[in-house]
């Protein structure tokens, strides 16, 4: 079965993936998936929210209305999907039974007070900090550099002197703060290793080579 998405209300984020598809740095909502007790099943997380209310769910990224009791009253179906076509308009419907039990009214009500839920998160979610920033390319850098490392090479002062400031977290890599080089002959020792070695040393070295194309300092070693 082909699933539709809903189309977006004009300023809710896109949704993430969570299996690969965030980037550094993005904040994602999540919701916690608990399943009913009767299952026996651990619960799970989402990036995809949903509101489920006793008489209706209401899925943003599910377009268009379905039923949990396919079999039930045509005329009862065709009257809640003229009640909910608002709804339908900002996201998916799925209508449980007991909907057909209680008046249309009722189960409008649900449906707009889990509208101003799903608006009131994503509210609240634009203006969520990360709790702890991840680090940045030289603590990344330094932090995974391999046993035995060489000397550390900088083109910039600033960079090199941040370097070893952060050598002394990792006294390992201490000694191997080096001298500042040209730019040019950095790149030109790089592209050296990177033509003759496939190494993960050199894999790293095409990575801050093509950093230095947008004025980011360079190391070697």
């Amino acid at each position: 079965m082909t699933r539709r998405h809903a189309p977006r209300e004009r300023g809710a984020p896109v949704p993430a993936r969570l299996d690969g598809g965030i980037h550094e740095g993005q904040s994602v909502p999540v919701q916690l998936m608990v399943p009913p007790i009767e299952q026996g099943k651990s619960w799970t997380v989402s990036a995809n929210l949903h509101r489920k209310g006793r008489y209706i769910t209401l899925v943003p990224l599910q377009a268009g209305l379905s039923f949990d009791d396919e079999g039930a009253d045509k005329r009862a179906q065709a009257r809640l999907s003229e009640a909910l076509a608002p709804i339908l308009k900002a996201c998916g419907v799925r209508v449980h039974a007991p909907a057909f039990l209680v008046d249309d009214d009722v189960v409008l009500s649900e449906a707009s007070r889990l509208l101003g839920q799903l608006r009131a998160i994503r509210a609240a979610g634009s203006g969520v900090r990360i709790l702890l920033p991840g680090p940045d390319l030289l603590r990344r850098s330094l932090r995974d550099a391999p046993v035995g490392l060489g000397a550390i090479r900088c083109s910039d002062r600033a960079t090199l002197a941040e370097a070893m400031s952060l050598t002394k977290t990792w006294p390992d890599l201490e000694p191997c703060c080096c001298a500042i080089w040209g730019m040019g002959r950095c790149l030109s020792a790089m592209a050296l290793k990177m033509r003759w070695t496939r190494s993960p040393k050199a894999r790293l070295l095409c990575r801050l080579a093509g950093a230095s194309a947008l004025k980011i300092p360079v190391l070697q070693w």
